[in-house]
């Protein structure tokens, strides 16, 4: 079994493509179960974000995590594989490494992932998918995170989601002060939006959602108020800006609704930070109407990263140092294993050589002989394997690390 990470990610396929991966946090438990159940993977973590659908694992080879991976999303394997990547072993622990970080997200150094796979990590706990390799992995993983967050700038400069949406409003020379703002949604984004928006001057804000009470609070502290998904076309009509990030798995918006709430010469922006989406994407083809999703975002998010990129240099060397130790670490724990199988197999054999010795005490025999042949049967036994190990490695010539235990 060796360690494994198979998946897509913003870098490797488009949008369009990863929100046919997507598995909601709520389907995290269940999905690992029936992989759990259906292959012969050892251990394994699901990780599913806007941008990335990963598995970690520990199995025999990639191949039936791709096919499970197919399989629950109705694609071919040839299909799935033209976007997936592999990392295996040392690539694989500074892969997750470099994710828990923020060094392999679109937004360079954004705080988001750590908590996202710790989450991931602790689901696996819970349905029993994690084992030995993986429990000593993720921890870490996190130790290795904290490094880089709290010995760089990695973080330091305002390159989040929330930065890269205000930035989009003023491109669209939208004034926040004078436009209505419709947010949809109740989770950690569009709470994260609303207090950005507030700050930065929005007073007409809505967020709306399936149960008003659960953003009956959040609209009650920024002065917005709150409306219940099935009004949205009301309110629509005198909105400017709509930002959506539900967990829906089908859209909320759509092009009829758009054309009926759309006063003439009336322009409206909508961004659309859901995966899958939120928003019908033939709502781009409307008339007065600007369309932006999670990948439009991402020239934004690129212009303001080179800002990050020397404390990204020193974030890499950590991460590589923490690899490193993490290797060596991994290589005694299988050495301690090798060693208690070993120990194991040779109290077997001993086992094994004084009963036959006890029965030939029993029969009267000479307990000189008797311990002489005990000990040579012992001997020859204990050094059997070690001894075919040994030729082996010297015909590869690599007799010098055996030679250092004499």
């Amino acid at each position: 079994m060796v360690l494994l990470v198979y998946g897509v990610n913003h870098q490797t396929a488009p949008a369009q493509f990863r929100e046919k991966l997507f598995f909601a946090e709520e389907q995290w438990a269940d999905s690992l179960r029936h992989l759990m159940q259906t292959t012969d993977i050892a251990e394994a973590v699901l990780l599913s974000t806007c941008h990335r659908t990963e598995i970690y694992a520990t199995a025999n080879n990639a191949c039936a995590l791709a096919q499970w991976l197919a399989l629950q999303k109705n694609l071919s394997p040839r299909e799935l594989s033209t976007h997936a990547y592999i990392y295996r072993e040392k690539e694989a622990v500074v892969h997750a490494m470099r994710v828990a970080s923020g060094m392999d997200s679109m937004i360079l150094g954004e705080p988001q992932i750590a908590g996202q796979i710790k989450k991931a990590y602790f689901t696996a706990e819970k349905v029993g998918a994690v084992g030995e390799q993986l429990s000593q992995l993720f921890p870490a993983v996190f130790s290795a995170s904290k490094h880089v967050r709290t010995h760089t700038a990695i973080a330091a400069h305002p390159v989040t989601l929330a930065y890269a949406v205000l930035q989009q409003i003023k491109q669209c020379e939208k004034s926040l002060e004078n436009s209505r703002v419709l947010l949809i949604g109740a989770g950690s984004i569009i709470e994260l939006m609303a207090t950005h928006l507030h700050e930065h001057g929005a007073k007409k804000i809505m967020i709306a959602n399936r149960t008003i009470e659960k953003t009956q609070s959040l609209a009650t502290r920024l002065q917005a108020h709150a409306i219940r998904l099935e009004d949205i076309p009301v309110y629509l009509k005198e909105t400017d800006i709509v930002i959506s990030a539900t967990a829906s798995p089908l859209p909320i918006i759509g092009k009829g609704m758009i054309e009926s709430a759309l006063a003439p010469n009336r322009n409206l922006l909508l961004m659309d930070l859901a995966m899958p989406r939120d928003i019908e994407p033939e709502v781009a083809t409307l008339k007065h109407v600007m369309l932006y999703h999670l990948d439009d975002l991402k020239k934004i998010i690129q212009d303001n990263v080179h800002h990050r990129q020397s404390a990204a240099v020193q974030a890499e060397n950590i991460l590589e140092s923490h690899a490193l130790q993490f290797l060596q670490k991994m290589r005694v724990f299988h050495v301690r294993h090798v060693i208690a199988k070993y120990r194991e197999q040779l109290e077997t054999i001993c086992a094994g050589e004084y009963e036959k010795a006890l029965k030939k005490l029993s029969r009267g025999e000479l307990p000189e002989v008797v311990l002489k042949k005990f000990g040579q049967q012992l001997v020859n036994k204990m050094l059997h394997h070690p001894t075919v190990k040994l030729r082996e490695a010297a015909s590869e010539e690599q007799c010098e690390m055996f030679q250092s235990f004499l």
